[in-house]
């Protein structure tokens, strides 16, 4: 590809590559077009994967069917718009919404069946919206949708549309950014999603001295704002995009940020984090995937599978700018704790003079999607890019040991419960023994047993006397292996 496009319009795009846990490599968007691709929805059967660039334009949008098993299911659809970046995508179990911005600074959106038909005309959302790495997103809650985006004046608003496309109630002030100069280039970067009841918006906000937090606001499926805003992570130099969901319990939100601002680098030594959110606005510890003097770890996504989580981020050397290039993930479970080392995801040989950039966009339940663009980074942003989607396994096992996974029948009961439970579980051999509750965010709350247990079944009566109505997590560990489940307290 020969066009160029900014590096502003390519940094989002999601992607991941591995060894063992790939399942399938495929081509989304390649050839003579430059393309890019912000993110993905899956309606049961097939994947929507919105995109910037054909063979016409660059700025010509358009969206592809792909099936579970990483096929291209028909021709490009057109929205008949062209814009600066790809369009968002969410599905509402019924249809696609896909939420664009054109030319003129106006935000749209249409629904799109998953036949791929365009059900009713395209819907003007806000007016005045900025050019800028990603100056809108979109989540839906089970019932409306919250469309949010960054406006000429540097404010964060959120325009509430129902699942007919009709908009509900007045725009609402989201958040600051903190920029007030129009010659700021400072990114206007934020992330949201919903938990159900209420939607959860994290910005990065500027301050004094390039010094950035990460804000989070609640907002109501009414449109209203719950409580203030409030600081997920404290004051820190330069900063990245910001990937957010909800996992079924709590969010869960990951980043980078500059670790090392005195070093040799300078703010070019970025650290990957993330933290949990609870529901009620309750931030947990820091949690490091990747923090390496030298190395540019940035640019993180996460997802859920419903019981672990898949992180991706882009790593470059800093030293050598010959050196191979990386997207690298890792898997977590659902108290922060690491399931294996960090792999490889995508290589690309520093002799191709290209480097790859993305992130997980989402789980079908098999398998991970990732998408990557790799493209030729230059004085004015990058080029000949191309698209690529690649499938990825889930974590199946937190366990070393495969066969004493099926032998351990690791439950408790009853479950949900008010007071008290029994947990019960068989070992396959004589062995010490820790059982322990966390909260949902991964703090430690007690102890159920911490002993060696002889080889057999074992039921260990347990009151929860002293913990209210929630999710929480116990985990098993012994001398070989791991393994982590989910309680409900009712109360």
């Amino acid at each position: 590809m020969k066009h160029s496009f900014t590096l502003l319009l390519i940094l989002l795009l999601g992607v991941q590559f591995l060894s063992s846990q790939i399942v399938k490599e495929f081509p989304i968007a390649v050839g003579s077009d430059a393309a890019t691709a912000l993110s993905a929805a899956f309606d049961g059967t097939n994947y929507l994967v919105p995109i910037q660039g054909d063979a016409s334009s660059e700025y010509a949008l358009t969206a592809q069917f792909i099936s579970k098993t990483g096929e291209l299911v028909g021709n490009r659809i057109a929205l008949n718009a062209y814009g600066p970046v790809a369009p968002m995508a969410v599905f509402d179990e019924t249809n696609y919404l896909l939420v664009w911005q054109d030319v003129e600074h106006h935000l749209y959106g249409r629904f799109l069946s998953p036949s791929g038909s365009w059900q009713g005309d395209a819907i003007l959302i806000a007016t005045d919206v900025i050019f800028d790495l990603r100056p809108f997103n979109v989540s839906y809650s089970g019932t409306n949708f919250l469309v949010a985006y960054v406006k000429s004046d540097f404010q964060l608003y959120g325009q509430l549309l129902d699942k007919s496309g009709k908009l509900s109630g007045s725009p609402i002030l989201l958040g600051d950014f903190g920029i007030n100069d129009p010659q700021d280039t400072g990114s206007k970067e934020f992330s949201m999603a919903s938990d159900g009841i209420n939607y959860l918006v994290v910005w990065f906000k500027h301050n004094v001295e390039n010094s950035n937090s990460i804000l989070g606001q609640f907002v109501g499926k009414n449109g209203m704002l719950i409580g203030n805003s409030f600081t997920i992570n404290p004051p820190s130099p330069d900063h990245n995009p910001v990937s957010l969901i909800f996992d079924g319990n709590k969010y869960v939100i990951s980043y980078d940020i500059c670790f090392n601002p005195d070093g040799f680098y300078d703010c070019d030594d970025h650290g990957a984090y993330f933290r949990f959110i609870s529901t009620s606005g309750t931030v947990g510890e820091r949690i490091t995937l990747a923090e390496t003097v030298g190395v540019h770890n940035a640019f993180t996504f996460v997802c859920s599978d419903g019981n672990n989580y898949l992180f991706t981020w882009s790593s470059l050397s800093l030293s050598d700018n010959d050196a191979d290039s990386y997207i690298k993930g890792r898997y977590f479970n659902a108290l922060g704790e690491p399931l294996g080392d960090e792999f490889n995801i995508f290589i690309v040989p520093g002799s191709e003079g290209k480097i790859p950039l993305g992130g997980v966009l989402l789980f079908d339940g098999n398998n991970f999607l990732v998408g990557i663009t790799k493209a030729v980074l230059g004085e004015t942003g990058f080029s000949d890019g191309d698209v690529y989607g690649v499938l990825v396994q889930k974590f199946t096992s937190g366990l070393k040991d495969p066969v004493s996974v099926e032998k351990l029948e690791l439950r408790n009961y009853p479950n949900p419960f008010a007071n008290t439970t029994t947990f019960c579980f068989n070992l396959p051999f004589r062995t010490k023994v820790t059982l322990k509750i966390y909260d949902a965010l991964g703090k430690h709350l007690a102890t159920v047993i911490d002993k060696t247990l002889d080889a057999g079944g074992h039921q260990i009566p347990w009151q929860a006397n002293n913990l209210t109505g929630g999710f929480y997590f116990y985990k098993i560990q012994t001398e070989n292996f791991s393994v982590t489940s989910k309680l409900v307290v009712e109360k």
